[in-house]
């Protein structure tokens, strides 16, 4: 029976997965509220102002102290925003050597343009910042339609700048990729060692039964390192 190599006891032992699940928690919630419409007036004037909907959607994760300190935390697959990055710029590319020639494509363009600002600025910082980039973009396409000289300039700067755009991107990104994928192993070696791993409360002390090391709960990395 497993027992802690400090106090030799084994009533006050649990194992750290068991505390972290524990001392988690995920709270979501989804609703909607619904404003009604109102007249009123400015002066003799009437002014009615429209009903209006907004969707909620919040989630939280919260843990205790200790769950946080004992919690593994695993390298993150690449962030998917430089891979996207790269796919627009190439499609930016494909439809501005074309675009001086085509109706479709130069209408194609302007569409992934305002479709494909606001989606990389949304990943990166936020629905907020993404809907000031929306505003943005489609005023900036609304220009460019009506200034041709001003869209020839874009497809000109496009086609030098977007494939050098996409092969940083996609490079980076496939770099970072594989680096992720080489370090699997590791990934699963910390996971087996972290899960056999106890917390005694009455010592304070975290230990690994098959190799009888302990340390502080602040340190677990050194228990999961250790050859």
């Amino acid at each position: 029976m497993t027992s802690c190599p400090v106090c030799r006891q084994s009533d006050q032992i649990a194992s750290v997965p068991a505390i972290v699940s524990a001392g988690s928690s995920q709270t979501s919630f989804t609703g909607t509220s619904y404003v009604p419409g109102a007249t009123g007036y400015a002066g003799s004037t009437p002014v009615h102002v429209g009903s209006s909907t907004a969707h909620h959607h919040f989630h939280s994760h919260s843990q205790t102290q200790l769950a946080q300190t004992l919690d593994l935390w695993l390298e993150q697959p690449p962030n998917r925003s430089r891979f996207q990055l790269g796919v627009f710029a190439l499609f930016f590319t494909v439809l501005a050597l074309v675009g001086t020639d085509s109706m479709t494509s130069m209408l194609m363009f302007l569409c992934l343009l305002w479709i494909a600002v606001p989606t990389l600025v949304v990943r990166r910082y936020g629905p907020r910042f993404g809907m000031l980039a929306g505003l943005a973009t489609f005023g900036a396409t609304a220009l460019l339609v009506t200034e041709p000289g001003r869209l020839d300039a874009v497809y000109q700067g496009t086609v030098v700048v977007g494939p050098i755009v996409a092969v940083l991107a996609l490079g980076s990104w496939a770099w970072a990729w594989i680096g992720y994928r080489r370090r699997a192993p590791l990934r699963e070696h910390l996971y087996e060692v972290w899960s056999r791993l106890f917390y005694c409360s009455r010592d304070g002390r975290v230990f690994d039964p098959a190799t009888g090391m302990h340390t502080d709960p602040h340190d677990v990395n050194a228990l999961l390192h250790a050859r």
